[in-house]
């Protein structure tokens, strides 16, 4: 993905503090989420409706991946344009689209929100072998074949990305056993 102009890229998390998040925004100043959670969270901090990605992981010969439907939207911006970028993605490393717009930025800056993921680390179905692997569903455009360990518990981050769910069944069923636990969460 090398056709993006940003000169600032801003990534900010859901439920990060609202007065920080306030200061970010100028008139000038492009904002999108990913995914419903994240544009849901804006609107309750009074922040207002704003641009929302919904990526597709397509498989179809001559579809879009996903990072293509990326270049598409922003392909017109402005180099010295400020981009805020808002997910629910937990922990923001792991989003692969905070991680693509980072590699076209000039600079990029990371304003942490709440971590929602610990609450749900509790559940006594995240507890196996001591480890888990976090992974966006993103990753399954271009991997067919999960790139992580069937002896971990595995959460797969959803938000924003629509999905063929029997394809990432099958998917899945590579590495992992048809009994095991999948985690699938969407903000």
């Amino acid at each position: 993905m090398n056709d993006l102009h940003i000169g600032e890229l801003i990534i900010v998390g859901v439920d990060a503090e609202k007065a920080l998040v306030a200061s970010l925004f100028t008139e000038h100043t492009q904002v999108v989420t990913r995914g419903k959670y994240a544009m849901q969270w804006l609107e309750s901090n009074g922040f207002g409706s704003r641009q929302t990605l919904q990526l597709s992981l397509t498989h179809g010969r001559g579809e879009k991946k996903w990072y293509e439907q990326i270049i598409e939207q922003f392909a017109d911006a402005d180099t010295a344009s400020t981009l805020v970028y808002v997910t629910s993605l937990n922990p923001i490393g792991v989003d692969m689209v905070a991680q693509a717009l980072a590699q076209q930025a000039q600079t990029v800056r990371w304003v942490a929100g709440v971590n929602w993921l610990e609450e749900k680390l509790t559940e006594s179905s995240f507890f196996r072998n001591g480890a888990l692997q976090i992974v966006d569903i993103l990753q399954f455009q271009d991997n067919l074949y999960p790139v992580f360990s069937p002896a971990m518990s595995v959460v797969l981050l959803t938000d924003g990305a629509e999905f063929d769910l029997l394809r990432l069944q099958q998917s899945l069923l590579q590495v992992y056993a048809a009994d095991s636990v999948i985690h699938l969460l969407a903000g």
